[in-house]
């Protein structure tokens, strides 16, 4: 009874959400490739996303595409050229729909945070959801790294909480399973295990080797997918402009990126 109750109160704030997503990206759906600009790369001219079989399958795995490893990004973007084509319609469809999933995720990963309180949830999702900083992610196919990445990351933190909370050794594993999910999306996942660290101390996680001891597969598929990312931007001579910039340009581009 109690959970039917939740979720009757959670209809209405996820109906705005899905309202608010669709009122700011519909129009997305009119919108053509980026053709001069990553989309001819990753969609327009990829011959690797242009076909599903198990060699292809290999090749996707191993693909230096946009100078970074993302498996997953390209399996997707493989999917929806298989259902749709060169019809950027459908390729942009799904990243809208995997925005409106993130921003429902959102709102129940801050129910949780929050200690269920509905408003604060819902005032947090809202603001997720039409935030101009994710028009890039949604409305640029190339970006699909971006929405499929966040899916997985959300999925892994919402997983992390419930192991935090109920001591399953299950939640934990899932945890762990949708943070390679979100690494085989885009390299930028590799901050989850601080992430989790940040997590333990608003839970007032005082174990202090517990907390470190779990954390270690995390940091170690970090560690590796650094390694993968810049080795695949080096293949890519995606850090060869580095050369150009003193010591002084590059802390400048850092606190600017922050």
């Amino acid at each position: 009874m109690n959970a039917i109750m939740q979720l009757k109160k959670q209809a209405g704030p996820i109906a705005l959400i899905i309202i608010a997503n669709l009122f700011v990206y519909t129009k997305v759906l009119q919108y053509d490739f980026v053709s001069t600009w990553d989309d001819d790369a990753y969609v327009i001219y990829n011959n690797i996303i242009k076909g599903l079989s198990l060699w292809n399958i290999q090749e996707i795995f191993s693909a230096n595409t946009g100078a970074n490893y993302h498996p997953f990004t390209l399996l997707s973007l493989a999917l929806d050229y298989q259902i749709h084509g060169l019809n950027p319609k459908g390729f942009h469809a799904t990243n809208v729909i995997f925005h409106i999933v993130n921003s429902i995720l959102v709102f129940y990963f801050s129910f949780l945070l929050s200690k269920r309180k509905i408003i604060i949830a819902c005032i947090t999702a809202l603001l997720f959801s039409v935030h101009p900083m994710h028009v890039e992610s949604v409305a640029w196919i190339s970006e699909r790294k971006d929405v499929l990445f966040l899916f997985f990351f959300l999925l892994g933190l919402i997983s992390y909480v419930r192991h935090t909370n109920q001591k399953g050794i299950k939640y934990y594993i899932a945890s762990y399973l949708f943070f390679i999910a979100s690494l085989l999306s885009k390299p930028t996942a590799i901050v989850f295990p601080f992430i989790l660290l940040a997590m333990d101390f608003y839970f007032k996680r005082n174990d202090l080797k517990k907390v470190l001891f779990e954390k270690t597969p995390f940091v170690l598929s970090s560690m590796l997918f650094s390694v993968l990312t810049i080795f695949f931007q080096n293949e890519y001579n995606a850090l060869h402009a580095i050369k150009y910039f003193d010591i002084a340009d590059r802390i400048f581009f850092a606190c600017h990126n922050v």
